[in-house]
């Protein structure tokens, strides 16, 4: 009897190790790479100023972008953008403008549905000749149902000297991230009920053997 207490006790606190460790592993991430013109040579927009820095027509980048495939519910992930410079030309343009006229920035925002992001969706980063910058969201599933949304890009142009500005879209890119949970449960609180039950089950085996030996004993 004991032998048969004892193998099934085991049997079930390896089943519940397996069970926790497979909420642990990881995840697939899917990484997109991307190529990106700030403005495009023979952009149609008639009020942009002539005199705008060159790298912003001719400095090819290059965006990477890294978002989960599946997440857990319950765990936070993150999402990462980096865009860098693939080179810098001088063909276009004022390339020393941007220093007195103008200041521009690369505006990405994360537009998700069922899912929760922060520090907040829209991220600005400054962006020079040559420089790259990166941007970092963390996102929580709000519920059972999949994240859907999109990542949009922008360029915004200010000038200095005025109140003019400008708002370049560039690109939106769709994003769709699956929402896994285990028997319908948040990964959190599965994983403290697999340790709670563990818990449970050694110690109610551990004093069965330590009190039938004790019986044991006293006859």
């Amino acid at each position: 009897m004991k032998k048969v207490i004892f193998i099934a006790a085991l049997m079930l606190v390896s089943l519940l190790l397996a069970l926790l460790g497979y909420s642990y592993l990881p995840l697939p991430l899917h990484t997109k790479v991307m190529d990106l013109t700030l403005i495009p040579i023979g952009y149609s927009d008639e009020e942009l100023p002539t005199d705008l820095p060159a790298f912003l027509y001719d400095q090819k980048m290059i965006l990477t972008l890294n978002v989960p495939a599946q997440v857990w519910l319950g765990d936070q992930y993150v999402i990462t953008l980096a865009i860098k410079p693939v080179e810098t030309k001088s063909a276009v343009g004022n390339s020393n403008s941007i220093i007195s006229s103008y200041h521009a920035n690369i505006e990405a925002r994360l537009d998700l549905e069922g899912g929760i992001v922060t520090p907040g969706k829209t991220i600005l980063e400054p962006i020079h000749a040559g420089q790259s910058v990166q941007y970092q969201w963390q996102v929580r599933a709000d519920g059972k149902r999949d994240i859907n949304g999109k990542l949009w890009i922008y360029l915004n142009i200010l000038q200095y000297t005025s109140t003019s500005s400008w708002r370049l879209p560039r690109f939106a890119l769709p994003l769709q991230i699956a929402v896994k949970d285990i028997i319908g449960l948040p990964v959190g609180v599965f994983r403290m009920l697999v340790i709670f039950t563990i818990l449970v089950v050694t110690i109610v085996v551990g004093l069965y053997f330590y009190l039938g030996r004790k019986i044991a004993a006293t006859s």
